[in-house]
């Protein structure tokens, strides 16, 4: 876990490294990518988890983000919301730019025009998106529903919600992604995306391995994409006729 640093994770690929170990599998940051460069040249099997850097051509398992991101705006459109906020992560990161496009899928279906500000990008973690959340209210933008990049992100972006007294889902629709165990279990429990995290985690150490033992495997060889589930619980709800 680098906690999406990158020295920490150059580090650990280091570390991994000097212990001659026979593969490696990396949730990558997407910051400076050289490192997996030097495992691509160096010939030492890995395999990336969710996210890809498609410069070394990598061998991954990955959510489909694209259509995660679709299942859930496309909820809230059904619901009636128009001005749907998404709380992004960082511009360099695969998913992030996957999850865009699905949002923007959404929209085009219902003949939404993609407005730029609905979109904003912060950092992964709980504090930024209450942090970022805040701002949002002080801009005036008055989304009715917020779809976020993370389950970690909608829990800080609830409490924001309720320090400025939007109740969840009366006023604001909100729909996380992941389905981490706390989704289910908050005060308002959690609409969100659910990935196959057991199956990726799975399927990741049985490519890594297929890679080690495959004496005619060439880089790129495997590419899997698991679908994602629309999980729909209580925090999402018709949107009000009146703001």
């Amino acid at each position: 876990n680098t906690n999406e640093r990158e020295s920490d994770e150059r580090q650990a690929v280091q570390v991994l490294r000097s212990k001659r170990v026979d593969g490696m599998l990396i949730h990558p940051t997407q910051g400076d990518s050289e490192h997996i460069r030097q495992l691509r040249n160096d010939g030492i099997p890995f395999v990336l988890i969710n996210r890809h850097v498609d410069e070394v051509n990598p061998d991954y398992i990955i959510n489909n983000n694209q259509k995660g991101a679709y299942l859930a705006v496309r909820h809230l459109l059904e619901l009636g919301h128009r001005r749907v906020l998404h709380i992004s992560g960082p511009k360099r990161i695969s998913s992030v730019q996957e999850r865009i496009t699905g949002y923007k899928q959404a929209l085009s279906e219902f003949n939404i025009p993609f407005d730029e500000k609905m979109v904003v990008h912060t950092l992964l973690d709980m504090q930024s998106s209450y942090e970022t959340t805040l701002r949002v209210f002080e801009s005036r933008l008055a989304p009715t529903a917020i779809f976020t990049y993370s389950d970690l992100l909608a829990i800080g972006t609830l409490k924001a919600l309720r320090e400025l007294n939007k109740k969840v889902p009366d006023d604001i629709s909100l729909v996380g992604y992941d389905d981490i165990d706390f989704a289910a279990f908050l005060e308002v429990p959690l609409t969100t995306v659910r990935q196959q995290m057991y199956e990726i985690g799975r399927q990741a150490v049985k490519l890594l391995i297929e890679i080690i033992h495959d004496a005619s495997y060439v880089p790129g060889k495997y590419k899997v994409v698991l679908d994602p589930e629309l999980i729909v619980r209580r925090s999402t709800s018709q949107v009000a006729q009146v703001r």
